[in-house]
């Protein structure tokens, strides 16, 4: 905040109180822009849900591909497909009316079409290989038993009953 005053006297007699005439102040007041919290990039699946994010300011309007429109800080983007791609935009007007904007990129992967082997029985001291496929990263669960938890086709050979998960 800020505060002028115009001073007005003869040159030769500024310094005279009697001499000169000071206006009222004049008040600037400086607000910030608003300092957005936007998330870089999203990288959800097809068929999931979208969370677009951003914070900073009193009012948001965000715009995308396909006419996308919402005036929240946070939507949602449900059941997401390849057309939904693309920069998403967020004006921020914060409550003394100043304004900033952001981008986030929203890349669309393609979900995950996991297949795994059926159930098996397998003798006492007998081992069996689990298959998986779908995904580029594996994590089988428990690990007991298991040659290797982080590969798609592990050796197993558990002590007792086991319900394996990936």
């Amino acid at each position: 905040t800020y505060q002028y005053r115009l001073l007005i006297g003869d040159g030769p007699n500024i310094n005279n109180p009697v001499c000169r005439i000071a206006s009222k102040p004049v008040v600037i007041q400086i607000n910030d822009i608003p300092k957005i919290g936007a998330i870089d990039s999203l990288f959800p699946c097809t068929g999931t849900t979208a969370n677009l994010i951003a914070s900073g300011g009193g009012q948001y309007l965000w715009n995308g591909p396909n006419g996308f429109t919402a005036n929240i800080a946070n939507p949602s983007i449900p059941n997401i497909d390849f057309i939904q791609a693309g920069m998403y935009e967020v004006r921020v007007t914060s409550d003394s009316g100043c304004i900033n904007s952001d981008t986030t990129r929203m890349l669309v992967r393609p979900a995950v079409n996991l297949a795994v082997s059926a159930d098996q029985a397998i003798c006492e001291g007998n081992s069996v290989q689990l298959l998986a496929s779908g995904g580029d990263t594996y994590n089988w669960e428990p690990i007991q038993g298991l040659n290797n938890p982080l590969i798609s086709n592990p050796v197993a050979a558990p002590d007792t009953n086991t319900n394996y998960t990936v």
